[in-house]
């Protein structure tokens, strides 16, 4: 049995999440928005999946699949998904936390101090450790901001 214990449903998300349109991040065939679980008013960072987008349906079916194994405290957990003929809606937890770029920007000189850039390195090396150990390669483009010397 998997780490997480994630339900699939196939009633509309909108019974129980209010959806917004504040979106978190996008893709070309999904995008991550705020999602408010109506009874409890917690808030969850919703993926909503294309599927007319038929060449990538079957990705987020493994990523499911992938992040129901994981149970990390440096990866996001997966609570539900929601099923629906236009739509794929992922339930996750909500990092509050901002992107790395966004740390970045935010820190003196667009760098980070040695004690903190370790701490984030080690999440990291945690995470994708964990990842490999059950047998999964995370592929992603990062984002990256120019460096001053850049500009």
């Amino acid at each position: 049995m998997g780490g997480n214990f994630v339900e699939d449903l196939t009633v509309p998300i909108e019974t129980k999440y209010e959806v917004t349109n504040t979106v978190l991040g996008s893709g070309s065939s999904a995008q991550v928005v705020i999602g408010e679980n109506m009874k409890t008013k917690r808030k969850f960072a919703i993926k909503v999946i294309d599927l007319s987008k038929h060449e990538v349906a079957w990705r987020y079916e493994r990523e499911k699949n992938f992040l129901r194994d994981i149970d990390h405290t440096n990866v996001v957990r997966l609570y539900e998904v929601y099923s629906s003929p236009k739509a794929l809606y992922f339930v996750m937890e909500l990092c509050t936390g901002g992107h790395l770029g966004q740390v970045l920007k935010s820190s003196p000189n667009g760098y980070l101090n040695e004690k903190i850039a370790m701490e984030y390195i080690l999440q990291l090396t945690r995470a994708i450790g964990h990842c490999h150990h059950h047998g999964i390669c995370h592929r992603c483009l990062l984002y990256t901001s120019p460096s001053p010397r850049d500009r």
